[in-house]
């Protein structure tokens, strides 16, 4: 009986290294991102649409958020010199030359100077 059960492990065992070993010695095949998109279906085509959808908006995001936090600290000198000097014409030129939110809604704000207080709250 104890013989039996001997070879049955030993059996058992041989039959686990023989499948370790084929395991070991079997190349794993390649898996490249274009095969995976193929087995993946009709649904794959929607999901590739959106995640290059999703990556254009990022990069036209980041491009717009970068533009917008530029320093514009000399840019308010000047304009305060201007105004200071009183030559709103020369602001407004420096203004319209400059393609930046802050330079937009200074230019806003220049153009009510001189009308009513309660004209620029409403606005």
């Amino acid at each position: 009986m104890i013989t039996l059960l001997i070879q049955d492990t030993t059996q058992a065992l041989q039959d686990t290294v023989n499948g370790v070993n084929q395991a070991l010695t079997q190349p794993e095949p390649e898996l490249h991102f274009i095969d995976l998109l193929f087995k993946g279906g009709w649904v794959m085509l929607p999901l590739a649409l959106l995640a290059f959808l999703a990556l254009i908006i990022f990069v036209e995001r980041y491009l717009t958020i970068k533009k917008a936090t530029k320093d514009e600290s000399n840019l308010m000198g000047q304009i305060r010199s201007y105004i200071q000097s009183g030559n709103l014409d020369g602001a407004m030129s420096l203004l319209r030359n400059n393609n930046s939110p802050l330079s937009r809604m200074l230019q806003k704000g220049l153009k009510r100077i001189g009308r009513p207080i309660k004209d620029i709250e409403g606005a």
